[in-house]
């Protein structure tokens, strides 16, 4: 059994010039290529060559899209924090504006009416408020429950 006889190699190369290896043509019969021949292996090396490269660069892109959906998904918890932590400081607000107004309350039947309907627009008020926070976060999300709700 004969061995190889015929051997023709085409470096394939990335374009910032790093070597991967070798596209070759093998036989058991001895030949000699022709500058044709020569050409048709280099030209087939860098569709190789370029195929390779756009696969790495398509993995890269799909690499990248997943980060930013990461970031995307890390920023929208920490707004989502935030709007609970707002909610939460305008109730206690709105709780410290209500204690004011019984603290500072004179004593006549007429102030006290005044001040007992203040306080109660006050906890209607914050009522609302909970009512609102969470159609704002079904919002962020892109629910349409506020709608079916209706």
């Amino acid at each position: 059994m004969a061995g190889i006889q015929f051997y023709l190699g085409i470096p394939l190369k990335t374009h910032d010039g790093c070597n991967l290896g070798t596209l070759c043509v093998l036989d058991t019969a001895p030949r000699t290529p022709s500058d044709t021949d020569v050409a048709q292996l280099g030209d087939l090396a860098a569709v190789v060559m370029d195929e390779l490269e756009l696969r790495l660069a398509a993995r890269k892109a799909v690499g990248d899209y997943h980060d930013e959906l990461v970031r995307r998904e890390l920023r929208e918890d920490h707004i989502k924090g935030l709007m609970r932590e707002l909610a939460h400081r305008s109730k206690n607000l709105l709780s410290v504006v209500q204690a004011m107004t019984r603290q500072t309350m004179p004593d006549d039947a007429t102030s006290q009416r005044y001040a007992m309907r203040l306080g109660n627009r006050i906890q209607a008020l914050a009522h609302t408020h909970d009512l609102i926070a969470p159609r704002r976060s079904d919002a962020a999300r892109g629910s349409t429950n506020s709608r079916e709700a209706r």
